[in-house]
């Protein structure tokens, strides 16, 4: 009824045409804001089954990797027993054999000796020599069934068997002054020098009489390898903590090693002096207590002609269990 003005009508139409278009633009933009939740749900349904699959499939693989791990794990410790039985049939077959071929003569020329005897026909010169025989041939005996007793004493120690020992505290460097005091008697140290330095308060809770045996297999080491015949060395032992953990550094002015013997260092029945004397199972016996008995590690270093240097760590206070985990 009212008369038309044309601009507000034009202005009215347009902004109901720009409501309508916002609309229109609010329902596609939902439309595709619940097409994109849609979307998003399923992906997340799909990645948590993947997450599921793919978890199954690693722990199937981890499973499958620590029963191999264990498999070689024991392949390896029933080759390693492999070796050390071989090893000690090897190291007691030669001072054995001897005893038996000694004993073997010694039964020959005393049942000789007891024909001739019978007989009559035994002289002074066949007294005589065989007495010689005798004397020879008991000493052979005696020294070879010494050398088999000491190998079956290192086997022994092989097994770490320390269940009669007690765990106790004590000043460290005090401990290991006096086990140098009373190893040195036992070992020809006339031209080395042994010194002790490195924190003098440190106490520990641990094996001391192992501690000692180390102490020992590493001082028989140094002087039966590190220097040569006559010569004046010396041997350094440093004591030190990190936080919860003893560092002891054993350290010889000797002849040193070249790399391959050091990889092999701590290997049974591994030795450079097979000919005089040398088990090789120092240096095994000195790893077994070090890595079982005090629960620590020991590395080697060295290089040839800069002397050689044994690093040992074990923990502090030592747990009461003595094979736990």
């Amino acid at each position: 009824m009212k008369p038309i003005n044309d601009e507000i009508l034009k202005s009215k139409v347009g902004v109901f045409l720009e409501l309508y278009k916002e609309r229109l633009r609010l329902d596609k933009a939902y439309e595709t804001k619940k097409k994109a939740e849609e979307e998003l749900r399923v992906h997340k349904e799909n990645l948590e089954e993947l997450v599921k699959d793919r978890t199954k499939e690693l722990q199937e693989s981890m499973e499958h990797l620590i029963s191999a791990q264990d498999k070689l794990v024991k392949a390896e410790k029933m080759a390693s027993l492999g070796r050390l039985v071989a090893g000690v049939a090897h190291e007691l077959n030669t001072p054995i054999g001897i005893c038996v071929t000694a004993s073997s003569f010694m039964q020959g020329e005393t049942g000789r000796l007891s024909h001739e005897f019978n007989e009559g026909h035994l002289s002074h010169e066949e007294m005589s020599g065989f007495f010689d025989a005798a004397v020879q041939s008991s000493e052979m005996i005696l020294s070879n069934l010494n050398r088999a007793s000491k190998l079956i004493k290192d086997f022994k120690l092989v097994a770490v068997d320390v269940s009669s020992e007690e765990l106790t505290t004590f000043n460290l460097m005090s401990h290991v002054d006096d086990s140098i005091t009373e190893i040195l008697p036992e070992l020809d140290l006339i031209h080395h020098q042994v010194s002790i330095e490195g924190d003098k308060d440190l106490r520990v809770t641990t094996y001391a009489e192992t501690l000692k045996l180390v102490l020992k297999n590493l001082l028989l080491n140094a002087i039966t390898h590190a220097f040569e015949h006559d010569t004046n060395g010396k041997i350094m032992i440093h004591i030190a903590r990190t936080e919860d953990r003893v560092i002891v550094r054993f350290k010889d002015d000797g002849k040193g090693m070249s790399a391959e013997t050091v990889s092999m260092v701590f290997e049974p029945f591994y030795t450079t002096r097979r000919g005089s004397g040398g088990s090789g199972l120092g240096l095994y016996i000195v790893f077994n207590l070090i890595t079982q008995v005090l629960k620590g590690d020991v590395h080697c270093k060295s290089l040839l002609g800069e002397g050689t240097e044994f690093k040992i760590t074990f923990p502090i206070e030592r747990d009461t269990d003595l094979f736990g985990n």
